[in-house]
């Protein structure tokens, strides 16, 4: 049976003197052998409407996606054009399950994004308090029974 529980520390930053919190965690995606391949820095991010991978990290990791299905895309890094496929990844934590979902790749991106709505899908969460462990707190997140992930 697959972890039901697990935490995302929250990293405490100051942008332009403004104090925020970050969730970045590694993500492991298969590549185009099949194996699985460590992305860390990946940032959950509450605000993207899609997983988002730079072309980049694409490339450097053997990650695959096709420029077929092309997509307008605008966010913090600007407009410009993305490509939009499928992607698979597992979450370190819970290393037996893999999950489907689309993706966009995209060559403006800065750093990964994972999107809210592939966490809600899969995921119940809730905030940690900090603590000894979590001097920033955290996301805990728990395994929904109706989760879409498959057996790795």
């Amino acid at each position: 049976m697959p972890t039901r529980h697990f935490t995302i520390p929250f990293i405490f930053r100051s942008q332009n003197g403004v104090p925020t919190f970050a969730a970045d965690f590694t993500l492991s995606f298969r590549d185009k052998s099949g194996a699985f391949v460590d992305i860390d820095n990946v940032r959950f991010d509450t605000g993207t409407a899609i997983t988002t991978l730079p072309t980049q990290t694409a490339d450097d990791y053997h990650i695959p996606y096709s420029k077929r299905r092309r997509m307008r895309v605008r966010g913090a890094t600007g407009r410009g054009l993305a490509y939009l496929d499928k992607a698979t990844f597992s979450f370190i934590d819970v290393p037996s399950l893999e999950f489907t979902i689309d993706c966009l790749f995209n060559p403006k991106a800065p750093r990964p994004l994972i999107s809210l709505r592939d966490v809600v899908r899969n995921f119940d969460f809730a905030s940690k308090p900090p603590s000894s462990r979590l001097p920033c707190g955290g996301f805990l997140l728990s395994l929904r029974r109706d989760h879409d992930g498959s057996p790795r």
